[in-house]
């Protein structure tokens, strides 16, 4: 994956997280500005808490973008892309099938959300919103786990982390829209978008799955050819 193949496709997830966010995280994103009375500080505070996920994403995907480059290094970029789309799906559909919401991550998500009510209840700083969205990124949340596995996938460290600061300026839009115009903007319509999200990761999930499979379908399971541990279009001079 290259860099602008990276750019759109997180992008393009932060734009379709959003949804999500706005119809299941508006509580959350509300409560950050609520107590602002001021519309400039609402619009600083606004910022500065979803900045400080972009960055908490960008660091994943720095971690990811390393352990993902050894892979590919050893040639074993297409199946790890396999595993990924299979490992979203797993996590996706386990909660559908469990009494527990967020499956195999509820201790996670307990341990995060006592970091945000420790954070809300301590004294505020100029840092104070910056602090609780670099908190915040690291909830349980399918598309950050797409974005996430997406990124691993590149097994490029430039394109990993290209790929979830995007994602993270793709949230922003329709986050602070909702942060600022959250008493205009509908419950039920919130609902119904975030309905399109599991659709969206199914579909994605499934792409990561097709592209490991070397098929040769442009743009959806390209054809990369292997000489020993090295992709071959990757090393022509």
């Amino acid at each position: 994956m290259n860099v602008y193949e990276a750019i759109a496709a997180g992008f393009v997830m932060g734009l379709m997280g959003s949804f999500h966010c706005i119809g299941m995280c508006g509580p959350l994103a509300l409560g950050v500005v609520g107590l602002e009375t001021n519309s400039k500080k609402k619009v600083q505070s606004a910022l500065k808490y979803n900045f400080g996920r972009a960055i908490s994403y960008t660091a994943m995907g720095a971690l990811l973008g390393l352990i993902g480059k050894q892979f590919s290094l050893a040639g074993f970029q297409q199946y790890l892309s396999i595993f990924c789309g299979i490992l979203i799906l797993f996590i996706f559909l386990y909660p559908q099938i469990s009494k527990n919401k967020f499956g195999l991550l509820g201790n996670w998500n307990q341990k995060i959300q006592t970091l945000l009510n420790a954070q809300f209840t301590k004294k505020q700083s100029p840092l104070f919103h910056f602090e609780l969205g670099l908190i915040n990124a690291w909830l349980p949340c399918g598309l950050v786990y797409l974005a996430l596995a997406t990124a691993l996938a590149s097994g490029n460290f430039i394109a990993s982390c290209t790929i979830m600061f995007l994602f993270g300026l793709g949230t922003i839009p329709l986050m602070l829209s909702l942060q600022l115009l959250g008493n205009y903007i509908n419950l039920q319509w919130r609902q119904k978008l975030s309905k399109a999200v599991p659709i969206f990761i199914l579909l994605s999930s499934s792409l990561l799955i097709l592209r490991g499979m070397n098929l040769g379908i442009p743009m959806i399971s390209p054809m990369v050819e292997t000489s020993g541990t090295c992709i071959k279009h990757c090393c022509k001079h």
